[in-house]
């Protein structure tokens, strides 16, 4: 139990016999580095693969665990938070390609190993690199001609990335790549209008998605061929009300979920969407956040479970109006009503106890 006390855990981990209890304890972030040192001390290099991941493990025991270890082991030590710099100094001399990758995309790697392991030969290592935070500008140019699809995908997400290397990256051969330089929102806007008229639906999709997108884009794409590229539009935030008009007299079910989810959307709007016969659309307006008590009232009654469990959450409905669904046929609709009241109504908690 992650409230477990410390003193309860070290004790476990000296006199407990069971490996599964002792495998637990080591899992467990609520075990200090106390405890995970008693433990390795008592069972030495048995619970390895499990203390590795906990958040507690001292710099000591990692530089233990790199040290006898297998090379997912090894990988592992190097990439956590607490491995010391004596330590990823030695994981770079390793010529195992886990550890290789797992340094590659840690942002604590200094510049020249990022410069060494961006000419690996392997092609996750590379890809990690251009992922990498840290990574140098002047290797942004080498990785962008990379071979590999992988790492130009990457790369093409960085905000960082050189205008030169997006103007590049906008006519490259794969569609992937195309679709992360479309939703990088430090994408120029001359760039996302080349895009937005992209052949591959995907990737005009990825323009309508870019949260930098601007208004009069939208509307551009507000009318594209794909069902799929005017629903991203449906679900902008960067839309406006004059917008979702427009798209709510589309005929796909995507679109008009996106209007109904859209916090943009007119009053008048969602109060017909909520009456659509397509559940999507009426979940979409159970998920707008602007949907007001009276829009979300006629869905009490709507025939499937799911709308009305998630009813039971929205703080716009008044405990009278949930109190409606206590005896509604669905069991886990009832369920969550009562564990809501329960929640909503107990007794609050005192220091000084019940009086007397």
């Amino acid at each position: 139990h992650q409230n477990a006390p410390s003193d309860l855990l070290q004790h476990l981990a000296e006199a407990d016999e069971d490996d599964e209890h002792l495998k637990s304890i080591c899992r467990n972030q609520a075990a200090d580095a106390a405890v995970l040192q008693s433990l390795s001390a008592r069972k030495p290099g048995d619970f390895e693969r499990e203390m590795v991941g906990n958040p507690n493990v001292s710099a000591d025991m990692l530089q233990a665990i790199y040290r006898s270890g297998d090379a997912y082991l090894r990988a592992a030590a190097a990439g956590h938070a607490n491995c010391p710099l004596v330590l990823m100094q030695e994981a770079m001399a390793d010529q195992d390609v886990l550890v290789q990758r797992q340094l590659a995309k840690d942002a604590r790697m200094p510049a020249e190993a990022l410069k060494r392991l961006a000419a690996d030969a392997d092609t996750a290592v590379r890809a990690a690199v251009a992922a990498n935070p840290a990574m140098p500008a002047e290797l942004q140019a080498t990785l962008a001609r990379d071979e590999a699809v992988a790492v130009r995908r990457a790369l093409a997400a960085r905000t960082d990335l050189a205008v030169r290397l997006m103007e590049q990256m906008s006519t490259d051969k794969d569609d992937w790549v195309r679709q992360w330089l479309g939703r990088n929102p430090a994408l120029p806007q001359s760039l996302m209008r080349q895009l937005a008229d992209d052949k591959v639906d995907d990737v005009r999709r990825a323009v309508a998605r870019n949260p930098q997108c601007p208004l009069a884009l939208l509307r551009h794409l507000a009318n594209d061929r794909s069902d799929w590229v005017r629903a991203a539009v449906a679900y902008q935030p960067n839309a406006d009300g004059a917008l979702m008009r427009e798209l709510a007299a589309d005929t796909d079910i995507d679109v008009l979920s996106g209007v109904a989810a859209n916090a943009n959307t007119a009053v008048s709007l969602m109060m017909k969407l909520v009456r659509h016969e397509e559940a999507d659309v009426r979940r979409g307006v159970i998920l707008n956040p602007q949907a007001t008590r009276l829009i979300l009232l006629p869905l009490l009654e709507d025939p499937y479970y799911l709308h009305r469990l998630m009813l039971v959450g929205q703080p716009q409905l008044t405990a009278e109006d949930k109190w409606r669904l206590h005896d509604d046929p669905d069991y886990r609709v009832r369920f969550s009503v009562f564990s809501w009241f329960a929640r909503t109504f107990a007794p609050a908690k005192t220091e000084a106890g019940p009086k007397k």
